[in-house]
């Protein structure tokens, strides 16, 4: 059920949307859609231990520090057998003596953070807390030569090279995955095959792509000139930026 006492020393904000309670079908503590579909709890053996994930919606237009909480309680049940959840356990000592010709079921559990002690049941307090990423792109272009000047004090003239930087900062408090970028190529200028660097490198948490007006996947091929001017805008994705971590891309083109 919900708490309203707050989780992380933090009172609630916020509820969450479609709460569900799912438990870890292959033991590897992580949630995954598709392989972790069980509701209940199927023949826990005596002593053993296994992973319960609580999923939740979080609605948009939450801020960081903002808290969703939520007391998780374990009921004893009954075995049923595989494949089959048995029925709630429950004791009536309190309102009984003592009697040596029926079997009378004594709980000696702790009080958890919803429930009381001796209740055969127990709950923890744990929470959704929001830390969201937070991104600041710039871009820039530099002239890295001209047919003229070469590379010293070099002009935006037909024939140069252009360099394009986009930096990416990311100044939240937790990690933005899967971070693209797409940037058409400037009119006027064509992109130059291979040209394309990132920090971190491709390969080591960024990809590229290409579209050639019709759709991304396409393979740029180099002219004489090492351009393609069929590539009309890049693609780079970055895996993941890390909270105070940033990110670059560079390409270039050719001035016609």
């Amino acid at each position: 059920p919900n708490s309203a006492a707050g989780a992380f020393g933090f009172p609630e904000t916020f509820d969450a949307n479609n709460v569900r309670v799912f438990v870890d079908g292959n033991g590897n503590n992580t949630f995954e859609l598709g392989t972790d579909t069980a509701i209940y709890i199927d023949e826990l053996v005596m002593d053993a231990t296994i992973t319960v994930f609580v999923v939740s919606d979080i609605p948009a237009g939450q801020v960081d520090a903002d808290v969703a909480s939520y007391d998780l309680i374990a009921q004893t049940a009954q075995g049923a057998g595989p494949g089959a959840q048995g029925a709630d356990i429950v004791t009536d000592d309190a309102a009984n003596p003592d009697d040596p010709a029926v079997v009378q079921i004594v709980f000696a559990d702790g009080a958890g953070s919803a429930d009381v002690a001796n209740d055969g049941q127990h709950s923890s307090l744990d929470g959704y807390m929001v830390l969201t990423a937070m991104l600041n792109v710039a871009k820039s272009a530099d002239v890295v030569s001209d047919p003229v000047n070469g590379a010293a004090n070099p002009k935006a003239i037909p024939g140069a090279t252009m360099a394009y930087t986009v930096d990416i900062g990311n100044t939240g408090n937790a990690a933005a995955d899967n971070v693209t970028i797409d940037d058409a190529i400037p009119a006027n200028s064509a992109f130059v095959v291979g040209s394309v660097t990132t920090i971190p490198p491709l390969g080591a948490g960024a990809s590229d792509d290409y579209n050639d007006g019709s759709g991304w996947g396409y393979t740029p091929v180099a002219g004489a000139d090492g351009t393609d001017p069929t590539v009309t805008a890049v693609r780079v994705v970055f895996v993941s930026i890390a909270s105070a971590g940033a990110a670059r891309e560079i390409f270039e083109v050719l001035i016609d």
